[in-house]
Parts: C-alpha cells; sequence; structure tokens
C-alpha cells in the first residue's frame, strides 16, 4: 500500500467516522488558532507548508497547494456572501424602522391636526354661544 493510498485509507476512515458520528464542528477544531498572534501564524503555516512540501513530490506539491487555494477561496467566498446578505438584512431592517418612524410621525401629526380641529371646532362653538347668550341679554333686557 503506497503513501497515496494510505492517505486515501485514513482520509475515508476519518469522513466515514465523521458523517456516522456526529457533524463536525469546525470552530472547535480551529479554536487553537486563536492563542497566536498574526505573525506567528504566519510563522506557522510557513513551517507546516515546508513540512507537507518536504514530504510530497513537485506535482502532489501542486495538487495540494491548488487544493488549499480553493478551500481558502471557499471560505472567503461563503464569508463575503455571508456578509453581503447580513449588510441586506441590516439595511432592509433599516429602511423598515425608517418607514415604521415616518408612518409614527405621520400618525403623530394625523393626530394633532384632528386635535386642533377639534379645538377650532370647540372654540367656535363657544363664540356661537357667547353671540347667543349676548343676544339673549340684549334682548330680554
Amino acid at each position: 500500500m503506497n503513501s497515496s493510498e494510505k492517505a486515501q485509507f485514513n482520509f475515508n476512515d476519518f469522513f466515514n467516522k465523521s458523517l456516522d458520528e456526529e457533524q463536525i464542528d469546525f470552530r472547535n477544531l480551529c479554536s487553537w488558532l486563536l492563542i497566536f498572534s498574526p505573525s506567528e501564524l504566519s510563522i506557522l503555516t510557513s513551517i507546516l507548508a515546508i513540512i507537507i512540501s518536504s514530504q510530497l513530490t513537485i506535482e502532489e506539491q501542486a495538487v495540494v497547494a491548488s487544493f488549499f487555494v480553493a478551500v481558502s477561496d471557499n471560505i472567503f467566498l461563503i464569508s463575503a456572501q455571508q456578509l453581503l446578505i447580513q449588510s441586506a438584512k441590516d439595511l432592509q431592517n433599516q429602511v423598515i424602522e425608517r418607514k415604521k418612524e415616518e408612518e409614527e410621525k405621520a400618525k403623530e401629526e394625523l393626530e394633532k391636526e384632528q386635535k386642533a380641529k377639534e379645538l377650532n371646532d370647540l372654540k367656535n362653538k363657544i363664540e356661537k354661544l357667547e353671540e347667543q347668550l349676548n343676544h339673549h341679554l340684549k334682548n330680554s333686557l
């Protein structure tokens, strides 16, 4: 059994066990990366690249490198799409909030106008009553 068959065998075992037992949580798998500074992480990736490359042929190095580039590109794509979706949701929520505020202001303005009209109507009624009362007082004297 050559090294690629061993790697495939181990990968299949890992993959089958992961699917059978439970879903892999990559946040837990990669949480140890949080202990490194950006420069330490850069050094770590360089060391891993040297170790991996030293055990592979040039053709295998190209395949592995392409694989990791594709994985990182997909991660960036997913991240960018999630950011775009979240931004759209935030913008939508802002528009909804603004619309609610405008509706509330319009409702308050309408209520103010109705109250002002009611006060004006009451004022007109009071003036008419005063006129009628004054008219009756003049007629009775």
